[in-house]
C-alpha cells in the first residue's frame, strides 16, 4: 500500500467474508495503520496499530490480537468484528507505504451448484445425516450416521442443507 487508501470488498454484495489474518510494516517510517470492516455500507470493527519498519506485526482479527516482537509497542485499539463482512478499508495515517504479507480470507457464505450434490448410497437416512452436522471448532461442519463421517471444509454446521445431498 502506497499513499491512500487502499481497500478490497466482496465481488458479489451478496456475499461475505471474514479478514482472519495478515502481517504488517511500515516501509519508510514508524505509521499508525487504521484498518475499518463493512458490511453493507455499514461499520462493523476496526483496527488501528502502529506499524514499524524493523519489526513485523501480525493480527489475528478472528481473535482481535495484535502480536508483534518483544520490546515493539503497537499500541493497538480494537474493536467490533472483522467477520461477515463485505469491505475492508486500510488507510495509511502519515501517507508513507504499509507492507502487508501473508493475508487469509475465509468467505462465510457458500452455495452448492447443482453439480456440486454429494452422492448417498439409496435409502440412506438422509434427515438424520443433516441433523447429525456440528462444528468441529475450526470452521468445518462434520456429519455422521454412527459408521462414516463427513467433514465441510469451510462450512458452517448450521447452514448444511438435504438440497445438498443426492
Amino acid at each position: 500500500m502506497n499513499g491512500g487508501d487502499l481497500y478490497f470488498a466482496s465481488a458479489n454484495p451478496n456475499e461475505n467474508f471474514a479478514f482472519v489474518s495478515a502481517d504488517f510494516a511500515a516501509l519508510m517510517v514508524n505509521n499508525r495503520v487504521h484498518i475499518t470492516a463493512y458490511d453493507d455500507g455499514w461499520e462493523v470493527g476496526s483496527l488501528s496499530f502502529d506499524a514499524r519498519i524493523d519489526a513485523k506485526v501480525y493480527v489475528d482479527f478472528d481473535q482481535g490480537i495484535v502480536s508483534a516482537p518483544v520490546g515493539v509497542v503497537t499500541d493497538e485499539i480494537f474493536s467490533g468484528s472483522f467477520r461477515n463482512i463485505d469491505k475492508i478499508v486500510i488507510q495509511s495515517a502519515s501517507g508513507a507505504p504499509v507492507a502487508m504479507d501473508e493475508l487469509t480470507l475465509r468467505t462465510t457464505s457458500f452455495r452448492f451448484e447443482a453439480a456440486d450434490k454429494i452422492d448417498v448410497p439409496n435409502g440412506f437416512d438422509l434427515a438424520s445425516y443433516v441433523a447429525s452436522a456440528v462444528d468441529d471448532g475450526d470452521g468445518n461442519a462434520v456429519l455422521t450416521d454412527g459408521d462414516n463421517s463427513l467433514t465441510l471444509v469451510g462450512i458452517q454446521a448450521s447452514i448444511v442443507s438435504a438440497d445438498w445431498f443426492i
